[in-house]
């Protein structure tokens, strides 16, 4: 199964530093089919991976119960097929997502804010680290495997 990249992952943090999205800009920019299972599982991945490193926040809590949230609703995206027939599901699009302060710190240390946007081989040495830290290694996919109804 293909994963996404260290550098696309990059840029999705990079993005969310300047503005909230929701789990479906997860699902496009990672795998080129539309409607597979594949970007379903490297959303529900990436989001996962993000949240347990402290790299993305919701701003819907802004106190502790904001990442036990965070987990529970990408635990309910792992169940929710984001390309259901007709459209997207609304699952995919009821929270906000925004990096979290750890994020914009990286971001500035490695020049990615200052540049624009041009990707660093640091962050990524940094972000592979920070997987590993944190109990989801980047060389383990998926580690928030789907679950089809």
């Amino acid at each position: 199964m293909s994963k996404p990249s260290l550098s696309q992952i990059q840029f999705k943090l990079y993005v969310l530093c300047f503005d909230d999205y929701v789990a479906d800009a997860f699902t496009t920019g990672f795998v080129d089919a539309y409607g597979t299972r594949a970007r379903w599982q490297a959303a529900v991945d990436t989001l996962y991976r993000l949240a347990l490193s402290g790299l993305i926040k919701s701003p819907t809590f802004s106190d502790d119960r904001e990442n036990d949230f965070l987990l529970s609703y990408i635990d309910e995206l792992s169940r929710v097929d984001p390309f259901p027939p007709g459209g997207l599901a609304d699952e995919w699009i009821k929270v906000d997502i925004v990096a979290s302060g750890l994020a914009m710190e990286l971001m500035t240390k490695f020049d990615v804010i200052q540049s624009k946007g041009v990707l660093s081989q640091g962050l990524n040495e940094a972000l592979d680290e920070l997987f590993a830290a944190s109990g989801v290694p980047y060389d383990v996919y998926p580690v928030k495997p789907i679950e089809p109804s």
